[in-house]
C-alpha cells in the first residue's frame, strides 16, 4: 500500500482524534443500577435505614409523589421518610460516575441522616466515604430554604473525605440535589381560589398563586389585595386531631413594606380538626381580633406564653393551634421576606449582578479546594515557564519536578487514569467538583492533540516526574539498555493494556481500571497495599531502565501519545487499525444492547 501524501495529515489527524472521541463516547455507564419492583424503583434496603433510625420496623413499598418512602415503627406510626438521590442527582459526577445515597427525613423536610449505598467509583474511595461517620455527621447540621423560592438555597459546607474528595462532594452534591430547592405542603397542597376570598374582595375577578401568596385582580385587571396561606410556611402544628390552614389578608397599598406588613384579616381555610371545634373558633370574634390589625414583624416575634392567648371555649386545643400558626407563619415569613430582601439588594451591585447571572450560579457550584488551587496555578504557570525556557535550567526542572510530586501527586491526586477517562467518558465531567482536575486533564489531552508537545507525560504526571528525577545517567554503572529486540516487543505492552482495558470495559463497565496501573498508591491514605507495591516496582524498574514505566507500561500515556500531532501523521499504523477495529466492536455492543 502507498504511503498517503503528506498534505492529507492535518486530515488524518482529525480522524484520528475523532476515531478516539467516538470511542469515549461509546464507553457504557458504571452506573449500578437502581433495583425495581415491578417497573418502580424499590424502597432502600431497611438495614440501611435502621442504621440511621433503629426504631424503623418497616417501610411502604410504594413511594409518594416526591419519591419518598414512609417508614413506620412497630406501631404502623410514620416516624420518618426515606428517598434515594438517584435519579435526581445523575448528573453529579464523581471520580467515575454517580454516587447514589440514601437520605432520611421527618415531616418538616429536616435532614435526620445521610448514607451510602452504591457508587461507580472505585473501591478504596467507596469504601473510605462508607466509612467515615464524621462525613455522614456534617449532615444533621444542615439547614435548607423553605421559602419557596426558586432560588437555590444556601449551600450548607461540607468536609470532604481526605483521599476521597470526589466521590464524598459527589454523595454531598447529591443529597443537596434530591431535597434541596423550594417545596410545597403535602399536607396543604392546594392554590387559593377566587371563591374562598369573595367575602373579602367582591370585586375579585382573578387571582395570581405565587407559592405562599396570591395577588387579587378585579374585572379591569387592577391589583385590589393580597392575600396569604399559612399551609406553605407550617403544615405540621397540630389542634386536636391535626393541622389548621389559615388565609390572611394583608394591607396592599404603597405604605406598607416588607417591615410592617398588617395583617387586616385572618379565616380558616381547612382544617383536620373535628368540625364543632372548628365552627366555634371560626365564630369567636375576639379571638381573631387579637391578630388583625398587627404588623407581621410584631406578630412574627410572638409565642402562646408572651401573647398571654387564651383559648376558644370548648375548643381550646384547636384555637391554640391556632394561634401557634399565626406566630410561626408570620415569623417564617417575615424570614422568607428578609432574604429576599437581601437577594434584591445584592442584585444593585456588580458582585451581586455577577453571583446571580447564569454564569456566576454556575460559579457558585464549584467547589475550590486548596489543592484544586494550587494545581491550576502549576498549570498557569506551565505555560509560561515553557515559554520562558526555565524547564533547560536543571536547578529549576528539578524544583519543578519535586513540586508536580507534591502537589499533584500526594496532595491532590489529581492524575490522569484509564479509570478517570472511562468514567467520565461514560458519565461526564466532574469539572464543577473537581475544577483542577478538569484542567489537567484537558491539558492533557488537547494539548498533544492541538500541538505537537506532550505537557503532560513531560512535566505534569508526578509518577513520570518521579522517573525523572531517579532515572540513571548515559554512563550510570546501573543503567540498564535493552536489546532492540525486547525493547521493541516491550513498546507493544502499553498499546496493548490499553486495547485490552477497552474491551474489557465494553463487556464489564463496571471493571476497577484503577488497579491497572501505579497511579493509585499517590492516594496512600486509602490504596491498598498491592496498588503501594506496584508502584515501587515500577520505581525500582525505571532506577535501572529511564523511564521504564512510561516507555514500556503507561497505557494512559499510550493513549495520550497517539492523540499527539507530528510530522509524520499521514502514514497509517497498527494503531490506526487498532482503533477502527475497537470502533466496530464498541458499536456492534451498543447496537445489540
Amino acid at each position: 500500500m502507498r504511503p498517503l501524501p503528506a498534505r492529507t495529515a492535518p486530515i488524518i489527524h482529525s480522524l484520528r482524534v475523532g476515531v478516539v472521541f467516538a470511542l469515549c463516547l461509546l464507553i457504557p455507564s458504571a452506573r449500578p443500577p437502581s433495583p425495581t419492583h415491578d417497573g418502580s424503583i424499590a424502597a432502600p434496603d431497611l438495614a440501611i435505614v435502621q442504621s440511621i433510625l433503629p426504631e424503623v420496623f418497616s417501610i411502604e413499598p410504594t413511594a409518594d409523589a416526591e419519591g419518598f418512602w414512609q417508614a413506620f415503627d412497630s406501631n404502623r406510626q410514620a416516624i420518618a421518610r426515606v428517598g434515594r438521590t438517584l435519579p435526581a442527582a445523575n448528573d453529579v459526577i464523581g471520580y467515575r460516575g454517580p454516587t447514589e445515597a440514601l437520605v432520611v427525613i421527618d415531616a418538616e423536610f429536616n435532614l435526620l441522616g445521610v448514607r451510602l449505598i452504591n457508587s461507580a467509583d472505585t473501591k478504596e474511595h467507596v469504601n473510605a466515604v462508607r466509612l467515615a461517620t464524621d462525613f455522614f455527621d456534617q449532615f444533621r447540621e444542615w439547614r435548607f430554604d423553605d421559602s419557596g423560592s426558586q432560588e437555590s438555597p444556601s449551600k450548607p459546607e461540607i468536609d470532604a473525605v481526605s483521599g476521597a474528595t470526589l466521590t464524598s462532594l459527589a454523595l454531598a452534591k447529591g443529597v443537596m440535589a434530591r431535597i434541596g430547592g423550594s417545596r410545597q405542603s403535602l399536607v396543604f397542597p392546594e392554590p387559593i381560589e377566587v371563591d374562598e376570598i369573595s367575602d373579602w374582595f367582591p370585586k375579585a375577578d382573578y387571582i395570581t398563586n405565587s407559592n405562599y401568596s396570591a395577588a387579587v385582580y378585579d374585572a379591569e385587571n387592577q391589583r385590589i389585595g393580597q392575600v396569604l396561606r399559612s399551609g406553605a410556611f407550617t403544615d405540621s402544628i397540630a389542634g386536636y386531631q391535626g393541622p389548621t390552614e389559615l388565609l390572611f389578608r394583608i394591607r396592599d397599598d404603597n405604605r406598607s413594606n416588607a417591615k410592617d406588613v398588617i395583617i387586616e384579616a385572618i379565616k380558616i381555610r381547612s382544617s383536620f380538626d373535628n368540625e364543632p371545634y372548628v365552627r366555634y373558633c371560626r365564630m369567636e370574634r375576639s379571638f381573631w381580633k387579637k391578630f388583625t390589625g398587627q404588623t407581621r414583624r410584631h406578630l412574627a416575634g410572638m409565642t402562646l406564653e408572651q401573647s398571654g392567648v387564651e383559648g376558644v371555649s370548648g375548643a381550646t386545643m384547636t384555637s391554640l393551634a391556632i394561634a401557634e400558626t399565626v406566630y410561626q407563619t408570620c415569623e417564617c415569613w417575615n424570614e422568607q421576606q428578609r432574604l429576599e430582601t437581601e437577594r434584591q439588594r445584592d442584585r444593585t451591585t456588580l458582585w451581586g449582578r455577577m453571583t446571580h447571572s447564569r454564569i456566576g450560579k454556575w460559579g457558585n457550584d464549584v467547589r475550590l479546594s486548596n489543592a484544586g488551587f494550587a494545581c491550576i496555578l502549576l498549570m498557569i504557570g506551565l505555560g509560561t515557564v515553557k515559554r520562558l525556557g526555565w524547564f533547560r535550567k536543571r536547578w529549576f526542572r528539578r524544583v519543578w519536578l519535586v513540586t508536580v510530586v507534591v502537589v499533584v501527586g500526594f496532595w491532590s491526586g489529581n492524575m490522569l487514569s484509564m479509570s478517570l477517562i472511562a468514567g467520565w467518558a461514560g458519565e461526564g465531567i466532574a469539572w464543577r467538583l473537581a475544577p483542577g482536575l478538569a484542567l489537567i486533564a484537558l491539558i492533557a489531552l488537547v494539548g498533544p492533540a492541538a500541538g505537537k508537545s506532550n505537557p503532560y507525560c513531560n512535566h505534569v504526571c508526578p509518577h513520570g516526574a518521579l522517573q525523572q528525577l531517579i532515572r540513571p545517567s548515559q554512563h550510570s554503572s546501573r543503567r540498564i539498555k535493552l536489546n532492540r529486540k525486547l525493547a521493541w516487543m516491550m513498546t507493544m505492552i502499553p498499546g496493548c493494556s490499553l486495547t485490552i482495558a477497552y474491551l474489557t470495559l465494553l463487556f464489564y463497565p463496571t471493571v476497577e481500571l484503577a488497579n491497572w496501573e501505579p497511579f493509585h498508591a499517590y492516594l496512600f491514605r486509602l490504596a491498598p497495599t498491592v496498588s503501594i507495591a506496584f508502584a515501587v516496582a515500577t520505581l525500582v524498574a525505571s532506577a535501572w531502565i529511564p523511564m521504564g514505566y512510561c516507555r514500556y507500561g503507561c497505557p494512559t500515556g499510550r493513549l495520550i501519545e497517539y492523540l499527539r500531532r507530528r510530522a509524520t501523521g499521514h502514514r497509517l499504523t497498527v494503531s490506526d487499525g487498532t482503533a477502527i477495529v475497537l470502533l466496530a466492536v464498541a458499536l456492534s455492543v451498543r447496537l445489540s444492547g
